[in-house]
C-alpha cells in the first residue's frame, strides 16, 4: 500500500491506469494534512476531481476511508467507506469475479478475502477512476 507522501501525480495517474479495476488505495503518513485531505476540504467523495499526470488527465472520486483517525466512526465516514466498498464490488463482479452471484459484497466470501487481501482498514484514502 502506498503512502501519501510517495504520491506524485506521475505515479498516482500510472498507477490507476494500470490498475485492473481502477482504484488505487492508501495510506496518510502525516498527521496533520496532505494533499489529499486539502481537496477534501469543503468537497465529498461524490465530487470528481480531474488529476493531470503521466502526460494523460483522468477523473477520479476521492474517498476518506480514515480507519487510523481517532473519529473514524463518524457517519461521514461510514458512508464514504461503504460506498467505496459498493463500487469496489460493482467493479469486480464487472470484471466477472463474483462467480456465485452475489448481491453484496459482505454476502460474499470471494470478494472480502480480496478486500482482506489489499489491507482494506488499513487505508486512509481510496482514489476511484471515472471512465
Amino acid at each position: 500500500m502506498y503512502k501519501a507522501s510517495e504520491l506524485d501525480l506521475d505515479i498516482t495517474v500510472k498507477t490507476l491506469l494500470e490498475s485492473e479495476l481502477g482504484f488505487l488505495l492508501f495510506i496518510s503518513d502525516n498527521t496533520d494534512r496532505d494533499m489529499f485531505s486539502i481537496l477534501l476540504k469543503g468537497g465529498t467523495y461524490e465530487d470528481r476531481i480531474g488529476v493531470f499526470g503521466y502526460n494523460t488527465h483522468i477523473t477520479c472520486h476521492l474517498f476518506p476511508l480514515m480507519y487510523h483517525k481517532a473519529h473514524e466512526n463518524d457517519c461521514d465516514y461510514v458512508k464514504a467507506r461503504a460506498n467505496a466498498l459498493h463500487n469496489v464490488f460493482k467493479r469486480w463482479t464487472d470484471a466477472g469475479y463474483n462467480k456465485y452471484h452475489a448481491k453484496e459484497p459482505f454476502n460474499c466470501k470471494k470478494f472480502m478475502d480480496f478486500i482482506n487481501s489489499l489491507e482494506w482498514s488499513r487505508a486512509d484514502y481510496m482514489l476511484l477512476m471515472v471512465d
